[in-house]
């Protein structure tokens, strides 16, 4: 399978990586071994592919290492191979098509997957061939004590099996990830303080009813106030050009100086400098008609609302735009005891 570089992108959120730097996406796949996947702020090489520790401190904004071969002063280390295939999910799950956004839930990722590939290493079998060894795969059990961990690793091993196609491999085939989460439900069963709770097969009517009734509602919403957001995202885009000389320059946050922000509370004069202060983004939201709005969706607790909420109503918006869209079309028309019913098919996090 012909996999392009371009299905791949830096997800993390506030990464101080701009689009022209090497580390945004890899050149190729699988990536080549000159691959920089960090860099220093002055922009020299710190991390490239085949290392046994990348250090993306720099890109997360604090000390930030992910280490394939071995911890410091740990017993736990991984051969070659098994280091690779391990870069190669790491890859996935940084860049990859949902990678994650938060470094935080990066390193839970990172170390959740490493540490089923450690217990391959210590059995001698590759990561990729956990499968076909279920003796292995009871071991893999044994590593996740708490549901909230359970429930991670089963849908984070989903995702990658999900991906073989672009990983190249999978680590645990649709079959064994189903006998991890029955070994899971098994070893709930049988713990006297686990407290169990009935849950159906699908979801409830009444909860599927108001998720359907705050989705319509949010894109009528949008739908109604379509203009003035895209006026209000035009009028901040241009203030924030003006200011840093470019959305290039604003983007990039080594360059981003407080003195140049617009939208700041204190409306300094610009006659000297060319800095453009509209004053508080509240004011600016007020005068495009859509401070209702961004209260509403996106700060409905505290009402407070700055530059950063236009982008997450906008980030809202995209997700339930999409979502809808799949929805439609994973509507399948199924016969079921000779007689049509439509059924809306798909995956879901419904543990």
């Amino acid at each position: 399978m012909t996999v392009s570089a371009f299905d791949f992108v830096l997800k993390l959120e506030d990464a101080n990586v701009a689009p022209d730097s090497p580390c945004y996406r890899p050149p190729s796949w699988p990536p080549p071994d000159d691959w920089v996947v960090s860099e220093s702020a002055n922009g020299e090489p710190v991390s490239r592919w085949p290392d046994s520790i990348w250090d993306l401190s720099f890109i997360v904004g604090y000390r930030f290492r992910l280490h394939f071969s071995g911890v410091p002063h740990g017993t736990e280390t991984l051969g070659t191979r098994n280091q690779r295939q391990l870069r190669l999910l790491t890859t996935w799950m940084i860049w990859g098509q949902e990678g994650a956004r938060a470094a935080l839930t990066l390193k839970q990722q990172f170390l959740r997957i490493r540490r089923i590939v450690v217990v391959c290493e210590k059995n001698r079998i590759l990561a990729a061939d956990l499968t076909r060894f279920p003796k292995v795969l009871e071991q893999v059990a044994d590593l996740f004590k708490t549901r909230k961990e359970q429930s991670a690793v089963i849908l984070l091993l989903d995702r990658l099996r999900r991906a073989r196609g672009t990983i190249g491999f999978e680590l645990l085939d649709e079959e064994g990830i189903s006998e991890l989460a029955r070994t899971f439900a098994d070893a709930a069963a049988g713990d006297i303080n686990y407290r169990k709770v009935e849950q159906t097969a699908y979801i409830p009517t009444r909860i599927w009813t108001y998720q359907l009734r705050r989705l319509r509602e949010c894109l009528d919403d949008f739908l109604q106030h379509k203009s003035q957001v895209e006026e209000c995202f035009a009028f901040c885009a241009d203030a924030y050009a003006h200011n840093f000389g470019s959305l290039e320059n604003a983007l990039r946050k080594g360059e981003r100086h407080p003195k140049l922000l617009p939208f700041s509370d204190e409306r300094r004069d610009g006659s000297r400098t060319g800095r453009r202060n509209p004053g508080s983004f509240i004011e600016t939201a007020e005068n495009f008609g859509i401070d209702t709005l961004l209260r509403k969706w996106v700060a409905p607790k505290t009402k407070e609302i700055d530059i950063k909420s236009l982008g997450a109503y906008l980030t809202l918006v995209q997700q339930l735009g999409m979502r809808t869209s799949l929805t439609l079309l994973s509507s399948e028309k199924k016969k079921l005891q000779a007689s049509e019913r439509t059924a809306c098919c798909g995956r879901t996090t419904h543990l």
